[in-house]
C-alpha cells in the first residue's frame, strides 16, 4: 500500500490505521533505520544525487577512500576526507527521541541502523545494533585503546596512538565484513513486527531483514519518502511520507 505524504491532522488513512494495528501492544517490534532518518536530523546524505558520494576526492570515488586498503595505504588522506567531508554536526531530533521512549516503554526491542552517526545512542536508545559501525567511536588498531571521537575529527590531531598503532573510526569500511550481521538478523526471532524508517532497502545484506520478517509471517511497516521494493508485498504496509510526521501519527 502506498500513500502520499500527510500531516498529523490529515483525514484517517488506511495505511496508517493498518500500521498502528500491526505495531500496537502487546506487539514488541524491532526498528530498522537508514539514511532518511539521519537526513531529517540534518546529516548529509551519501547516495542520493548531490550526496556525499557524488563528488570525488583527489580524483577518487568516496567508496575507494572509505576502504580499509586506503586507510592502510594513505592514512593522512583518509583522515583528510573524514575531517573535511564527514565532520557533520547533528543532534537527535524528535523521531530519535520517540524511538528511545518507545524502547523504555517496552514496545521497541532493538534498533538496527545502517547509519554511522551515533544519533540513536545519543537520543537514549539502549539496544542499538550499528550494522555499519559508527563515527562516534575511535580506537587504536593495535592496542584497542579508545580515542576521543570529537578530537580525532579535528584538523591536525595525531592519528597514531602512543603505542604507535593507527587510530581508526569504528566504522565498517569497504573491504571489511559486517561483524554485527548476526545480531541484526537475530531481531527477527525476538520481535513481533518490524518498523522500517528511511531506507530504500537496496543495500544488502541488511536489506534482507524485512524479507525474513515476512517469511516468518510477521508484519513489516515501511516509512520512506520514495517507493521501496516492498510496496506490493503481502504483509507489508508502505507509507511514502516523512518519518517525523508519520511517527507522530502512529504513536501519538
Amino acid at each position: 500500500m502506498t500513500r502520499p505524504d500527510a500531516s498529523p491532522a490529515a483525514s484517517p488513512d488506511p495505511a496508517i490505521a493498518a500500521a498502528r494495528t500491526a505495531l500496537a501492544p502487546p506487539a514488541r517490534f524491532a526498528v530498522l533505520t537508514g539514511a532518511g532518518m539521519s537526513t531529517e536530523a540534518g546529516v548529509p546524505d551519501f547516495r542520493s544525487p548531490g550526496g556525499l558520494y557524488s563528488s570525488r576526492f583527489h580524483g577518487l570515488h568516496p567508496e575507494t577512500v572509505l576502504s580499509i586498503d586506503y586507510l592502510r595505504a594513505e592514512p593522512e588522506r583518509f583522515y583528510e576526507y573524514l575531517r573535511t567531508r564527514l565532520a557533520f554536526a547533528a543532534e537527535p531530533d524528535d523521531s530519535y527521541r520517540m524511538l528511545a521512549e518507545l524502547e523504555r516503554a517496552g514496545r521497541v526491542g532493538a534498533v538496527v541502523t545502517q547509519n554511522i552517526d551515533g544519533l540513536h545512542l545519543a537520543a537514549g536508545s539502549r539496544r542499538v545494533i550499528e550494522a555499519h559501525g559508527t563515527l562516534a567511536r575511535f580506537s587504536c588498531e593495535s592496542c584497542g585503546r579508545a580515542a576521543d571521537a570529537a578530537g580525532m575529527m579535528r584538523e591536525g590531531a595525531p592519528i597514531r596512538c602512543g603505542c604507535g598503532g593507527l587510530i581508526r573510526p569504528e566504522v565498517v569500511l569497504y573491504g571489511e565484513g559486517l561483524d554485527e550481521i548476526e545480531a541484526a538478523f537475530g531481531v527477527v526471532d525476538e520481535a513481533d513486527a518490524l518498523l522500517v524508517l528511511g531506507t530504500s532497502l537496496q543495500v544488502y545484506p541488511i536489506a534482507a531483514i524485512p524479507q525474513l520478517f515476512l517469511r516468518a509471517g510477521k508484519p513489516v511497516v515501511v516509512v520512506d519518502r520514495e517507493p521501496t521494493p516492498y510496496g506490493g508485498d503481502a504483509g507489508a504496509i508502505e507509507i511514502n511520507a516523512g518519518i517525523g510526521a508519520t511517527l507522530r501519527r502512529l504513536f501519538a
